[in-house]
């Protein structure tokens, strides 16, 4: 992936990355999931609007920068992890949905 670093200080950049056309929002989430599976990395947050990521990490910066470099939105293996994340969301929303109906017909 193309980018540049636009700000940075200790422990901490803003990225713009270069892409054709505009970021969607499944690309924002894409690379936001990304970026917070790499070691070091404590803290991500992607602007789909500018393209820009800010970043928040303790560890070796270029580490970072490298895993950013080799980043694709066309990673199979992210999206069957991304698609794993969803599911576990559902059911536990469902869970939870449950647990609510179930406190409705029980008595107390």
């Amino acid at each position: 992936m193309k980018f540049s670093i636009k700000h940075e200080i200790n422990g901490r950049f803003r990225i713009h990355v270069f892409q054709k056309g505009v970021m969607s929002l499944r690309q924002a989430d894409l690379l936001q999931y990304y970026l917070g599976t790499l070691p070091g990395v404590q803290n991500a947050k992607v602007y789909e609007r500018t393209a820009d990521a800010v970043i928040i990490y303790k560890g070796d910066r270029n580490e970072i920068l490298e895993g950013i470099r080799t980043f694709s939105y066309e990673n199979k293996e992210l999206e069957e992890i991304e698609k794993l994340d969803i599911l576990e969301e559902i059911e536990e929303s469902l869970l939870t949905m449950l647990g609510s109906v179930n406190s409705l017909f029980c008595c107390h």
